[in-house]
């Protein structure tokens, strides 16, 4: 499972051991950024409490040391997978997804 231990980097907020392996995503505004970094896809029978436990991990460290934030988290629950994924609500700039899937904010 990955580590939660998340960073800042030019202005957006990612998962540290996600961004690392990540590419291709300069060219996208930073909720694109975000939300395709920050994003995982679990299979197996274990997902729904694989997904519980990393959405728990992140939002502990959002609240600890993301003061005066607000972050969405989708989960997208599919046949075979869950996908989930956050990034930092922003002013002016659309959210990843409004509608059909399920999406809390966590505010710190």
């Amino acid at each position: 499972m990955t580590r939660s231990t998340l960073i800042e980097r030019n202005g957006c907020i990612f998962v540290e051991d996600l961004l690392n392996g990540a590419h291709g995503f300069d060219h996208l505004d930073v909720v694109g950024q975000e939300a395709f970094v920050n994003h995982v896809h679990l299979e197996g029978r274990d997902r729904k409490k694989n997904a519980d436990s990393i959405i728990s991990e992140w939002t502990k460290e959002m609240r600890a040391n993301w003061k005066g934030r607000v972050f969405r988290i989708y989960r997208d629950v599919n046949l075979d997978e869950i996908v989930i994924r956050f990034h930092l609500r922003r002013e002016g700039v659309p959210n990843w997804c409004e509608l059909g899937i399920e999406i809390t904010e966590i505010e710190t």
